[in-house]
C-alpha cells in the first residue's frame, strides 16, 4: 500500500470520535423513552358506568282490561278525577296532571304524575338513581282516593361484573305482597268492585 492509498484510506474511514458522539446522542432518545415504556404496562384504564335514573310505570284497569286513566273508555269508572297521593319515605305526593305543552319536560321532572293520553296514559312515579342507593324491599303505598290503598314493593340495584364490563341491573316489583314483575319496573293493578286497591283505608 502506497502512502497515497494510506492518505485516502484515512480519509474514507469513519470518523469514530464522532459516531462516538452521535451514539451517544441516539441513546439520550431511548433513555428519555424507557420511562414511558415502564410507565405502560402500569397504565390502568377503568370505565366509569353512568347508572341511568329510572322510574316506575303503573298502568291501571278494570276486570274487562279497560284502562280507568282513558276518560273515553273508562267513562264513569275514569279515576283521574280522584284524589290519589303517593306516600313514600315520609313523603306525600299529591298526583300531578301533565299538559302537552309540559311533555317536553318530562326527562327532568320527579314526583307523581299521569303520562300520556286516553288509551296511553298511565301513571309514573320516580325519579330513582342508584349512583347513591340502591332500592332493596323499598316500598310505597298508592292512596287511590276512593277509600282503598295498594301496597308496592320494588327492587332497583346493580351488581358489578369484573372490570371494565357492564354492570347488571335489577328490577322487580310486587303488589301488595305478590310478584308483578321481576325484570322491569311496570306495575299493572287491576281494580275491583270496591275501589282501585285491594286494602280498605283507614
Amino acid at each position: 500500500m502506497t502512502e497515497r492509498d494510506i492518505e485516502n484510506y484515512y480519509y474514507l474511514a469513519p470518523n469514530y470520535n464522532q459516531f462516538d458522539s452521535m451514539k451517544k446522542l441516539l441513546f439520550l432518545p431511548l433513555i428519555c423513552l424507557m420511562p414511558l415504556a415502564g410507565c405502560k404496562d402500569k397504565i390502568v384504564v377503568e370505565t366509569t358506568w353512568d347508572y341511568p335514573n329510572v322510574n316506575i310505570i303503573i298502568h291501571v284497569k278494570d276486570e274487562q282490561g279497560i284502562n280507568l286513566l282513558d276518560e273515553r273508555a273508562a267513562k264513569l269508572d275514569y279515576i283521574l278525577d280522584q284524589n290519589m297521593t303517593i306516600i313514600h319515605d315520609g313523603t306525600t305526593y299529591p298526583i300531578k296532571k301533565i299538559t302537552r305543552a309540559e311533555e317536553p319536560l318530562l326527562p327532568v321532572m320527579s314526583g307523581f304524575y299521569v303520562l300520556g293520553h286516553y288509551a296511553e296514559a298511565k301513571l309514573v312515579f320516580g325519579e330513582f338513581s342508584i349512583d347513591t342507593k340502591e332500592y332493596r324491599g323499598e316500598t310505597f303505598t298508592i292512596d287511590w282516593g276512593d277509600g282503598t290503598t295498594s301496597e308496592v314493593k320494588f327492587d332497583i340495584y346493580a351488581t358489578p361484573n369484573g372490570k371494565n364490563e357492564q354492570p347488571t341491573f335489577h328490577y322487580a316489583t310486587w303488589l301488595d305482597g305478590k310478584v308483578n314483575s321481576e325484570n322491569s319496573l311496570t306495575v299493572t293493578v287491576t281494580a275491583g268492585e270496591e275501589g282501585v286497591g285491594s286494602t280498605i283505608a283507614d
